[in-house]
């Protein structure tokens, strides 16, 4: 569970709307609730002043937790918080079930409506820029949900269900306590108009052959300003042969200097997004220009150069054009500076996590990342998740669960497809073998901190294969911070962590045994084999492969060998494959179950991602048989009995 968000623009709104009334449905007359759907889109909240109550809860797992209490149509709980704040932004791998929001403990939802009509465009829904597609069929909502005294938001979907869901907890007694979904339309399309706006800005426009930009010093100049201000837009477009573009993107950048110190630069091959509408924060212009709404602001001088940040320079006819755009503003006292940190890293993925930024000496907010992988593999590469340390913890206060779930793309999703805040413009389509771009930007669920912050992504693509990963992350940090990036030589042993279920993390677990090594002792129905699945687009299974029973009958049992380290007990974890003919199971250890039965269907071939079972009886070193019991199949599935098992970990119980 991550913690830490807020504004103090935000706060002085929730302090100033504490007069409105909590009910169950619609409320108010919709203006506090309109101000706050403003500062959901507004980039300008990046750096504002930081306010000592910010703080971001933050949920990532692939099953809620425990039914409401008392039990309710089998709602299971995927947000509780307390206190008072918002709900910032929630995605669903899968638009599914039925949401429900209460808020002050009230057994009645201020909120109920099912997951896939939030997608349904009508007069009573918002939509674009605050509920759109992730790509993969995923949903990410960034409609603001407040509540003065906790929110418990459920799902009654069955099965495993992919979320991550990001709460905002203010310190304070009072909160907005407007929601009205039906008064939202009216509201939206001027909300989604902020983002381009430009009246009043000053523009800039410098066009260079990339032969001629200097290697290291100062750049060529795409733009100045003396005065505050704050950097709204920049457009690069490359004019040439097409066939040297992506040799010309990957070495040129764009640097800032800013207040007369440089901030860091952006490689120009960063900055690549699809044809989209032009609201976007990082979009494609119909004239083929790549365009980043990234807020850079000042307090005296900005510059903007190009220049060559690789040490070999493309030799080519090829022209970058820049245009930038600037609004001259005073600055609020507190007002934070603008970072942009590259971080590269490549080799053994196991070797190092991909430290994409660690700032320290000073409060600051995290905004957001661009990402680049250079994937040799067919392999799915974004198994690992996110990890953000704030204040100097020694565990991750939000850990996700892989890359697809932190950019929107759902179930490792092989489509291109951007939403205005995250998405995954580029994949190579061939399987994941190629270079792929994603990128994820945060408004309300920016990451605070009041001393350090870093964030660390997980290297452990599905097959073991080496990849190649380049970050650009933007942090917004008090002047006395230090902001810097990894590379090759910095990070920590890789612990290996798992995702977390609910806002619990599971970490420190041993390597994983895979299914399709273990020995089979003894089949009691249907066949066994090992099957390969790198052919599935959503692929997502250690070593393409799985251990897979079929045609087995209810009462029919597989029996395996599975290693055992060490006498003692064991946390068991195990990673299976989900599929429309696939059954339900139980697992037994030693002769003993382990856990309940688990329900195996789904409307696609995917994974569950690493589920915790329970609690082994004592167990001796060598070798214990583990066995699957077939008990029978979920009503819509075809009845094939069907049993994938990717992987297991054997994790030593606590107290030995």
């Amino acid at each position: 569970m991550a913690r830490r968000h807020g504004s103090r623009a935000v706060i002085a709104l929730l302090l100033a709307c504490a007069a409105g009334r909590p009910v169950h449905g619609q409320v108010g007359s919709g203006d506090a609730y309109a101000r706050l759907l403003d500062a959901a889109v507004d980039l300008d909240h990046l750096w504002s002043p930081i306010a000592p109550a910010e703080r971001l809860l933050t949920w990532a797992g692939l099953e809620p937790g425990p039914a409401l209490d008392p039990p309710r149509d089998a709602e299971r709980v995927m947000v509780r918080a307390a206190g008072a704040g918002l709900l910032a932004r929630l995605w669903l791998a899968e638009p599914r079930g039925v949401l429900r929001f209460y808020v002050g403990g009230s057994a009645e939802p201020i909120w109920e409506i099912d997951a896939e009509d939030l997608l349904v465009s009508t007069p009573d829904l918002p939509g674009w820029p605050f509920v759109v597609h992730t790509g993969g069929g995923g949903l990410a909502v960034r409609l603001p949900v407040p509540f003065r005294d906790g929110i418990v938001v459920t799902t009654d979907a069955a099965g495993s269900f992919e979320y991550q869901a990001q709460v905002c907890v203010l310190d304070v007694q009072d909160a907005v306590s407007e929601f009205d979904p039906a008064a939202l339309a009216g509201h939206v399309s001027r909300v989604a108009a902020r983002l381009p706006e430009r009246a009043g800005r000053d523009a800039c426009t410098a066009s260079v052959p990339i032969r001629e930009l200097p290697l290291g010093g100062s750049g060529v100049l795409a733009g100045a300003w003396t005065g505050p201000g704050v950097l709204r837009e920049t457009r690069i477009r490359f004019l040439g042969s097409e066939e040297e573009f992506e040799a010309a993107r990957r070495g040129c950048a764009l640097r800032f200097v800013i207040d007369g110190a440089d901030r860091g630069s952006i490689p120009l091959g960063a900055l690549r997004s699809a044809a989209s509408p032009s609201a976007h924060v990082l979009s494609r212009s119909a004239e083929g220009a790549d365009v980043l709404r990234v807020p850079v602001p000042c307090r005296a001088s900005l510059r903007v150069e190009l220049c060559w940040d690789q040490g070999v320079r493309a030799d080519s006819g090829v022209r970058v054009e820049v245009v930038t755009e600037f609004e001259a503003r005073e600055l609020p006292a507190g007002a934070l500076d603008f970072h942009a940190v590259v971080a590269r890293t490549s080799g053994d993925p196991r070797s190092a996590p991909h430290v994409a930024v660690d700032a320290s000496g000073g409060a600051g907010r995290f905004g957001g990342v661009l990402l680049i992988v250079d994937n040799p593999s067919r392999a799915y590469w974004g198994g690992g998740g996110e990890r953000f340390f704030v204040d100097g913890s020694d565990t991750p206060t939000w850990c996700g669960t892989g890359f697809d779930a932190y950019i929107g793309a759902a179930l490792a999703s092989g489509r291109a497809e951007v939403g205005p805040f995250e998405g995954q413009p580029i994949v190579p389509g061939r399987g994941y073998r190629g270079r792929t771009h994603g990128f994820r930007f945060h408004v309300l669920d920016a990451v605070p901190f009041a001393s350090r912050l870093r964030l660390e992504f997980e290297r452990r693509p599905f097959g073991g294969t080496a990849f190649g990963l380049e970050t650009v992350a933007f942090v917004y940090a008090e002047p006395s911070a230090s902001v810097a990036g990894g590379d090759d030589s910095v990070g920590a042993a890789l612990a290996d962590p798992v995702p977390a279920r609910g806002p619990e993390s599971l970490a420190g677990l041993p390597a994983q045994i895979e299914g399709e090594d273990l020995r089979v002792v003894e089949v009691g129905g249907g066949e066994h084999q090992v099957q390969r699945l790198n052919e599935f687009s959503g692929a997502r299974w250690s070593g393409d492969a799985h251990l897979w029973w079929l045609d087995g009958e209810p009462g029919d049992r597989i029996k395996v060998a599975v290693p055992v380290p060490a006498p003692g007990r064991y946390r068991l974890l195990a990673c299976w494959t989900t599929a429309r003919d696939y059954g339900i199971a139980r697992v037994l250890v030693g002769g003993v179950p382990v856990g309940g039965a688990f329900d195996l269907y789904s409307e696609q071939v995917r994974n569950t991602g690493l589920v915790e079972h329970g609690v082994t009886p004592s167990l001796e070193a060598g070798e214990v048989e583990l066995e699957i019991e077939l008990t029978g199949r979920n009503e819509k599935a075809v009845p094939r009995h069907m049993v994938g098992l990717d992987y297991l970990r054997l994790v030593p119980a606590a107290g030995g």
